[in-house]
Formats: C-alpha cells, sequence, structure tokens
C-alpha cells in the first residue's frame, strides 16, 4: 500500500494508518515535520517526497503526481487525498 499525501491536514488525518498499515508515504514537499519524519522513520516507513508540489485541488496536477508515483513503484494500489 502506498499513501499519496498532499496536505499536512491529509497527513494528519492518514498517519495512524500509515503506521498501521506499514505504508510507503509519497508527499508533498514541507508537508512532513522534524517529529513526523523521526516518528515515521522509527515505524520503518518509507518516506518518498514528490519532486515538486502538488496543488491538490488541481485534478491534473494529482494525477501527474500519481502516474509519477505509479511508474517509479510500479504499483497502483495508491491511496489518494483529495481535498
Amino acid at each position: 500500500m502506498i499513501y499519496l499525501i498532499f496536505t499536512l491536514d491529509g497527513l494528519e488525518e492518514a498517519f495512524d494508518s500509515i503506521i498501521e498499515d506499514k505504508a510507503d508515504l509519497w508527499v508533498n514537499p514541507n508537508v512532513l515535520t522534524e517529529l513526523q519524519t523521526a516518528t515515521l522513520n522509527s515505524a520503518d516507513i518509507t518516506v518518498n517526497v514528490l519532486p515538486e508540489a502538488t496543488e491538490p485541488s488541481n485534478e491534473k496536477s494529482v494525477v501527474k503526481a500519481l502516474e509519477h508515483v505509479e511508474v517509479l513503484t510500479g504499483s497502483t494500489d495508491i491511496l489518494v487525498e483529495y481535498v
């Protein structure tokens, strides 16, 4: 399972589930705090930062980010934050 998160609110909502699912996380730049990063690292969660910020209200931007993650991971089992 992979979580694709764009906002701090989305991260906070999904945070416990990410850890419970032992999921990989793809996130917008500047969303994670140092404490969140440390917590995820200690839970052995793989954290990947998207190469550019994705505007979650822009469908084309979200699709582009999703396609990027699919290509790099080879997975289509991705939970995407929609706002």
